[in-house]
């Protein structure tokens, strides 16, 4: 952290419920809804992308913000 943006909090254009479309990864060209944000690593969640774990439990898969392009604005 520097003298500049010390104390400053992150921002980001994306907002929850906005309708996404992924471009790059596993789940690349799929479009879907965002249900949560961290906006402090750049990761968002998106509804009904998710892996699942060794024990068969399924979980929301991370996303950067950057392989991410906006369809629709909320």
């Amino acid at each position: 952290m520097n003298a500049h943006t010390k104390g400053k909090k992150k921002t980001s254009r994306l907002k929850i419920g906005m309708n996404v479309k992924i471009m790059r990864g596993k789940h690349k060209g799929k479009q879907a809804k965002i249900s949560r944000m961290n906006i402090k690593n750049q990761k968002v969640y998106l509804e009904n992308i998710e892996t699942t774990r060794r024990d068969g439990a399924k979980s929301q898969t991370p996303i950067h913000n950057s392989n991410i392009m906006i369809l629709e604005e909320k």
